[in-house]
């Protein structure tokens, strides 16, 4: 729904007061109707969006002008995810999808696709958390630095806010895969029964 996406949008650009204040007007207009189950609900929500606004605050001096990147493999598709973040607050993620099987360690097809993605680009970020350790790391620093202009570090996350930010990239990765997944094989059953009903030698290409 709108309302939702418009709510979810204004936590990931970091404007929690403005959520806030828009939940608490909800919340006592359900109150004056004695709508009580509806506007406790409301109020648990504030709670928990005034915790993560307060965490967003902290983490935000150490997540300023960073590229999360991670990757899943399934059957039959691989997605790669990259989440953007500015000032601590989620702007943007993006998914690159491609065919499995894809041949190579996890961190060099990792490796591989980051050295793609910055290619030819004119913008970078500051830190670059990856989901596993490359084992070029300091070259990959170097060349990222001469493109930028300006130095360009490489972590592979251990623990805290940062791990975390990373599980989220790989997370929806996975979903991405998955959901491609499933819908080429709605796709191809389709095919198969269309094949069936019209007796064709081979599926067919539409």
């Amino acid at each position: 729904p709108e309302g939702v996406f418009s709510l979810c949008s204004g936590i990931l650009s970091g404007k929690t007061d403005e959520v806030i204040k828009l939940l608490e007007e909800k919340m006592l207009a359900h109150a004056e109707k004695l709508e009580f189950e509806l506007a406790g609900k409301l109020r648990d929500e504030i709670r928990a969006i005034s915790t993560l606004g307060t965490k967003q605050k902290i983490i935000s001096s150490m997540m300023s002008d960073t590229d999360v990147f991670a990757l899943y493999t399934g059957e039959s598709k691989t997605a790669f995810s990259v989440l953007h973040y500015i000032d601590g607050s989620l702007l943007e993620s993006e998914t690159r999808m491609t065919e499995t099987p894809v041949y190579g360690e996890m961190s060099e097809l990792l490796e591989e696709f980051v050295v793609r993605y910055y290619s030819g680009r004119t913008s970078f970020p500051r830190e670059i958390y990856l989901q596993y350790e490359v084992s070029s790391s300091e070259t990959l620093e170097e060349w990222l630095t001469s493109l930028s202009g300006k130095r360009v570090y490489v972590y592979t996350p251990k623990r805290g806010e940062k791990l975390k930010s990373v599980e989220m990239a790989e997370q929806n990765a996975r979903e991405k895969a998955l959901a491609a997944i499933n819908r080429e094989e709605r796709e191809i059953r389709v095919l198969e029964d269309l094949k069936k009903i019209l007796a064709l030698d081979s599926l067919p290409e539409r």
